[in-house]
């Protein structure tokens, strides 16, 4: 999410690649934050899914993928519709 772009926008431009950096803090309700190099984006894990979510129901022939990773370990995923 290293973008200017919101989430949302970024998915509406095209972007069907996103690497999420994920950040425990216990500060917050749901700690695992999205992070952009050092800063807090202002959203959660679950948010980011939730917004990948609603735009694959909205448009189901779409897929994303997504790196997720921590400071441990990384992962990568494939999303496809919900449907």
């Amino acid at each position: 999410m290293c973008q200017t772009l919101e989430l949302e926008q970024q998915l509406k431009v095209g972007v069907r690649f996103l690497d999420f950096s994920l950040r425990y803090n216990k500060n917050f309700l749901n700690p695992l934050r999205v992070y952009s190099y050092d800063e807090d984006t202002g959203m959660d894990f679950l948010q980011a899914l939730q917004i990948c979510q609603a735009y694959l129901v909205k448009y189901p022939k779409e897929i994303i993928f997504a790196c997720v990773q921590d400071v441990r370990k990384y992962y990568c995923a494939l999303f496809g519709s919900w449907n």
